[in-house]
């Protein structure tokens, strides 16, 4: 994906960020919520360098899972993914 579209996709005034995690299993948990109840998502995925110290309780997490969904979409996506997580 071209860097410019990303950027226009992330804070384009139709998309709103409804969920973030940084654990692999909350996003397919996630990813399979929003699937199995018909809402179309887009993610986008940070991927942080890793802490040359290893910060404690982090499990050398690098990696940052974002969630969008339309604005239209956001109550009922955000009841699905609470009541799951």
């Amino acid at each position: 994906m071209h860097v410019n579209h990303l950027f226009s996709y992330l804070f384009s005034s139709k998309k709103t960020l409804l969920y973030t995690t940084f654990l692999r299993k909350d996003y397919f948990r996630t990813a399979a919520v929003l699937t199995q109840s018909g809402v179309d998502y887009r993610t986008a995925v940070i991927h942080h360098k890793p802490v040359v110290r290893e910060v404690p309780y982090s499990d050398g997490l690098t990696s940052e899972y974002r969630f969008y969904v339309r604005k239209k979409n956001y109550h009922q996506a955000d009841s699905m993914v609470s009541s799951q997580l």
